[in-house]
């Protein structure tokens, strides 16, 4: 229970965090492109079908304007913690295409920073989800301990076990 704490916190406040984006006030944007990267390919498995290329990444822009300033953004959800896959990444690429008009959520705060797709990212769900179900294991193990299961090592336990296979073979 103590190391579902980890991912339980983490996915809590990048999730918590994600929600706060969608009060962010919203402004208009351009895409400016996308550039699909393959900085380094793997020998071993090109042209395999489940790896033609090796790894990828994809970098999207998008170009807007706050109070008569330009500014230039790459986000495209918030607080992924650096945990969004490049398969995420290309159906951004797919999705989002040069020139096309978007709507961003940019911080009133410090407009520099502005994201594609406001709320919770999907890293940061995944994160709590694991989370909750290693605390729920946990906590369904510790009452299943507490209650005696898995005592059969204890004292007399050899006893009642061969008490309770001669009763249930009484009704056979």
């Amino acid at each position: 229970m103590v190391l579902a704490l980890v991912p339980l916190v983490i996915g809590a406040y990048a999730s918590v965090m994600g929600v706060l984006t969608l009060t962010w006030p919203r402004g208009q944007a351009t895409i400016l492109g996308c550039e699909m990267a393959f900085p380094q390919t793997d020998r071993r498995n090109i042209g395999r079908s489940d790896n033609r290329k090796g790894w990828s990444t994809a970098s999207l822009a998008y170009s807007y304007g706050v109070q008569g300033t330009a500014y230039t953004g790459s986000g495209i959800q918030p607080y992924t913690l650096g945990l969004l896959n490049a398969a995420h990444e290309q159906q951004a690429c797919l999705k989002y295409q040069p020139h096309q008009r978007v709507e961003v959520a940019y911080d009133a705060a410090d407009p520099r920073i502005a994201y594609l797709e406001p709320g919770p990212s999907l890293t940061a769900l995944i994160l709590l989800g694991v989370g909750v179900v290693m605390l729920l294991s946990g906590w369904w193990v510790r009452s299943l301990a507490s209650r005696g299961i898995g005592a059969m090592y204890g004292e007399g336990a050899t006893e009642r076990i061969k008490r309770h296979r001669d009763s249930a073979s009484g009704w056979l």
